[in-house]
Formats: C-alpha cells, structure tokens, sequence
C-alpha cells in the first residue's frame, strides 16, 4: 500500500512537472519555478516530490504552533503512547490517535488542499434541484471547498483551530460530527475522490508524531 502511495505522489509530481511554466498559476507552481538563492539552482524531483509531501501539512504545523492548549494536547497524546521515536510505526497504535486525526482534518477544513471550486456537469435528463432551485443539464455546478468548509451553520468559530469539533463528546454530538464530515472533503468524494487518501493519513500521522 505504501508503495501505491508513493508512486501516485511521484506521478503527479511528473505529471505537473510536463506541464511546465506557462500562465495557470498554483501553489506547486511557486515550488517548481523556485532557484536556490545561492546557486541558481532548481529543485529535483527527489526534492519537488519531498516538498508536495510537506505541503499536505504545512497548515497542522502552522495551527498547531499558533495554538499552545491544542498543540500540547497533542503532544501529550502522543508521547503517552510512544517512548521514543524508533517505536513510531505505522499500525494499531497510530491509528488510536483521535486527536491527533481530528487535528489533521481541522487544518484540512480551514486550508484545503485543494480550494478552487471542484466543478461537476449536471447529467440527470431532468436536471435536479438544489436548495428549492433547478438545475437543468448540461449546467456546470460547484463550490469551492474553502467556502463549504467555513459555513458557520456547521462549524461554529469557523476560523478558529477547534479539533474537538470531530470528535464525539457530551459537548459534541454524533449528529454534529456526521454533520461536518459530510461538509468537508479534502481529497475530494465520490468516482473523483483521492484514492491515495488513506496512505496519505497515515503518512500524515506518522510524520507528525516523529516531529513533536
């Protein structure tokens, strides 16, 4: 599975490396154009594909030290369970980390991966409709994940760090959480939907335990 992952990630590395310099503008871009200062020189794959890893959590980080009460929860979390880095492997007791998810799906929903809006064409012969408003086929429809993921009607203090709010408690209903699961897609969902995502959990967490 691992093996999976990394080869998807080096393919899509390849495959906007192809793309090449020209005027669509992305934050990859910014990585590819990049010259060390110093030598001119530009980055590698070996080191583009390092660095679109980093990118997946470069937001956590940036939460996490802004944050004191959260990141020291985490930390304790983590450090509770492990006695030294050496012992940090995928597994069990990697995956027992519930806050340690409900923070990676926190910087998610306030700095999506992705944050255009994901367009789909409406298919249906009879069109559809959508909060009381019809679409007809053929229409073009989307929303970008960056507006979904902070409607204060689902997340209350939608620009606060809040990693508790994914997680089940006398505060937080079940009902709550579903609710926001549905609203938050950051690898996208359905027929489109990252198929790597699990694998890129997991090198998440395992990154992000070793760190603190």
């Amino acid at each position: 599975m691992r093996e999976r992952y990394l080869e998807l990630m080096a393919g899509l590395v390849r495959a906007r490396i192809a793309l090449g310099k020209g005027p669509h503008q992305d934050l990859f871009s910014f990585v590819v154009d990049a010259k060390d200062p110093g030598t001119g020189k530009e980055f590698s794959e070996n080191e583009l594909w390092a660095e679109s890893r980093f990118l997946l959590i470069a937001a956590l980080f940036f939460y996490l030290f802004r944050n004191k009460a959260c990141y020291g929860k985490l930390v304790a979390e983590i450090r509770k369970t492990f006695d030294s880095v050496s012992e940090i492997q995928t597994g069990p007791r990697l995956a027992q980390w519930h806050y340690l998810r409900a923070c990676t799906d926190e910087s998610m929903r306030m700095s999506p991966p992705i944050s255009s809006t994901l367009w789909r064409t409406i298919s249906a012969a009879d069109g559809v409709w959508i909060d009381g408003n019809y679409i007809s086929k053929g229409v073009d429809i989307g929303v970008s994940p960056y507006a979904s993921h902070h409607i204060g009607e689902i997340f209350p203090d939608s620009y606060k760090l809040k990693p508790d709010r994914w997680i089940e408690s006398p505060e937080n209903s079940s009902e709550a959480v579903e609710k926001a699961r549905a609203a938050v897609g950051p690898f996208s969902i359905g027929t489109r939907a990252c198929v790597g995502r699990t694998m890129a959990y997991t090198e998440i967490s395992n990154t992000i335990a070793r760190t603190l």
